[in-house]
């Protein structure tokens, strides 16, 4: 089962067998990553993009590498990749860099989590952007997709969605809403 061999790559779970849900908050790491992260500290700590030394150098080079492969991977250009500490402060920038004057509309919905529906909502309250909000179905809290589309007209510069809910592990219809 494709869940099982996943799991061998994370060292926690050999310890102790059980269920993550936390991925807001923070993710488990798999051992690939614990082992660049500990040969990063051992054998090159350095700063990338400012230090003019080998170590400087070395880790520019990991760090160009990665963005290459991240922009193979999701079929984007390596310029287009940008790294940031964690989610809110990526949909901050995204936030704070869109240029909203010819498109004032951004459509969220309710069941967002705060560090996607901040941002916004406080643009909004400035006068900056119109927020469109979106309720899940009272009883199931779950999204159709008419909802969504309603909303989504010429004036709408960028849609805020989660895939999966953190909270309720719901997932809207992106398909029918993209």
């Amino acid at each position: 089962m494709i869940s099982e061999k996943i799991r061998e790559d994370f060292p926690i779970f050999k310890k102790r067998k059980f269920i993550y849900f936390d991925n807001a908050c923070t993710t488990l790491k798999p051992q690939c990553v614990i082992d660049e992260v500990v040969r990063y500290y051992s054998e090159y700590s350095g700063c990338a993009g400012r230090s003019m030394h080998r170590i400087g150098k070395e880790t520019e080079a990991a760090f160009e590498k990665s963005r290459a492969e991240i922009a193979d991977f999701v079929g984007a250009k390596k310029e287009e990749v940008v790294f940031t500490k964690n989610c809110s402060e990526a949909l901050n920038l995204v936030a704070r860099s869109l240029d909203f004057s010819k498109k004032r509309g951004v459509v969220t919905s309710v069941l967002e989590h705060h560090s996607a529906f901040l941002p916004f909502q406080l643009l909004a309250d400035a006068g900056k952007i119109k927020l469109d909000v979106v309720y899940p179905d009272k009883e199931s809290w779950l999204f159709d997709a008419a909802s969504w589309t309603e909303k989504i007209g010429r004036d709408v510069r960028l849609v805020v969605l989660h895939h999966t809910n953190n909270t309720f592990g719901t997932q809207p219809p992106l398909r029918e809403i993209i």
